[in-house]
């Protein structure tokens, strides 16, 4: 992993070859660094994906819960690993460099990387950690192949395991493997076949994964999601399609889809792209392929469902829906809300102007759309629920829910002096 100052440098060395090309090539790259940049914790906030609000030093985005009651966060920008056993009451400072975590049997922790690579060499790193945290074995693997599906086959994409469960791992070929972290990747042991997809666009992975009561469900960004009851040997897709990212959770007897699409528009000069997006919620019974659109997370149904906790707010133009999790009944949906429909996308990443705030609401089984506590000063990331099952979000800091209302438990302490926003 590279220090802070060598990626600072990368950074700046970027930003002036980006400022010596034109707008239309700007605006085809900076997306592609944003994701490089995320995938190798490198210190440059102007691309992070997850600024939208620009405060992004104190963003709190994974949230995962161990089963021994432990809660670690990592900071998004620095990417440190902080973790509780109290709840939230006193924190320690595990590590730097966490990626995407994971956790399986309840108590193993992962932290991933899978990279293709655009002009610089391709990278695939493991971490595990069997206490909880406290110490973890570090594995760097030989991706040095031709960018073709070879290459993708050894680049992990998601964990799609139940967190109690054993660790199953999908290849960004759309493999399932079981990971050996002292194995080389090669030899992993596949699960079924892969996802099967025509056309397969050999990218950075975009949807969502997960194993369920025997079933595992597979949406993939730009074709739809597949189902498979027979572990992975056999997938069959099902009818919903056209969208780019996705979230899959599973609680009881129900399954639900968080999808989101997303259209890059002309501004009124005809060279920045303006993105609008759209998210809508589905939902299957547990082992079955029939899903149905519970809501969508239209504008006019945010305001409606918003109209009491969000009256001091300014007007919802747009809204991104950017996190899900399950809960006893339906499920919680975290995003960021905008005044401004028309954010641009410039070299200092997506600008709104001002106005931005993040919300949590829950989503009935029927469709219907309950604030979940106060609104946030900026965009809320990730959502968790714990071992005693209360609620966590990622946004400004880590927020627990409490009596009904949002209380940050968690800033980093040595930024603390920075800009930012609680919930309000």
């Amino acid at each position: 992993m590279r220090s802070k100052l060598e990626a600072g440098s990368i950074v700046s060395l970027i930003m002036v070859r980006l400022r010596a090309m034109n707008r239309g090539v700007v605006q085809k790259r900076v997306v592609a660094l944003a994701s490089l940049i995320a995938a190798c914790g490198l210190a440059a906030p102007v691309y992070s994906k997850e600024r939208l609000g620009g405060h992004a030093r104190q963003a709190v985005n994974p949230i995962v819960s161990l089963s021994d009651g432990s809660l670690i966060i990592v900071n998004d920008y620095y990417r440190s690993l902080f973790k509780t056993t109290d709840a939230g009451q006193h924190w320690r400072k595990l590590r730097e460099g966490a990626l995407k975590l994971a956790v399986s049997d309840g108590k193993t922790l992962w932290s991933f990387v899978g990279w293709p690579g655009v002009h610089e060499a391709p990278m695939a790193e493991l971490w595990r950690s069997d206490d909880s945290g406290e110490t973890w074995s570090e594995h760097k693997f030989d991706v040095s192949v031709e960018r073709t599906e070879a290459l993708y086959a050894l680049l992990p994409a998601a964990f799609v395991n139940q967190p109690g469960d054993r660790p199953l791992v999908l290849m960004q070929n759309l493999q399932l493997k079981r990971p050996e972290p002292w194995a080389t990747l090669r030899s992993w042991s596949n699960v079924g076949v892969p996802v099967p997809i025509d056309d397969r666009p050999f990218s950075v992975w975009h949807g969502a994964a997960v194993e369920y009561r025997g079933t595992l469900y597979a949406a993939v960004g730009g074709a739809c999601i597949f189902i498979s009851r027979d572990g992975g040997k056999t997938w069959t897709a099902t009818a919903v399609r056209q969208f780019e990212d996705s979230a899959l959770r599973c609680s009881g007897d129900v399954c639900f889809s968080l999808l989101t699409g997303r259209r890059d528009d002309r501004d009124a000069a005809g060279n920045l792209p303006i993105r609008s997006v759209s998210s809508a919620v589905y939902s299957t019974k547990a082992g079955e392929g029939k899903w149905t659109r519970t809501v969508d997370l239209s504008v006019g149904a945010l305001t409606k469902a918003l109209r009491r906790t969000a009256r001091n707010r300014s007007p919802i133009r747009r809204f991104e829906a950017t996190a899900m999790a399950a809960s006893d009944d339906g499920v919680y949906v975290a995003g960021v809300v905008n005044s401004r429909a028309d954010c641009l996308m410039s070299i200092t990443g997506r600008d709104c102007g001002g106005g931005e705030w993040g919300v949590v609401v829950r989503v009935s089984p029927n469709g219907e759309l309950r604030p979940v506590g106060q609104s946030f000063d900026e965009g809320v990331w990730s959502l968790e629920r714990d071992s005693r099952r209360a609620l966590w979000a990622g946004g400004n800091g880590a927020f627990q829910l409490l009596d009904g209302a949002w209380v940050r438990m968690w800033q980093d302490d040595q930024h603390k002096g920075l800009p930012g926003g609680a919930g309000k």
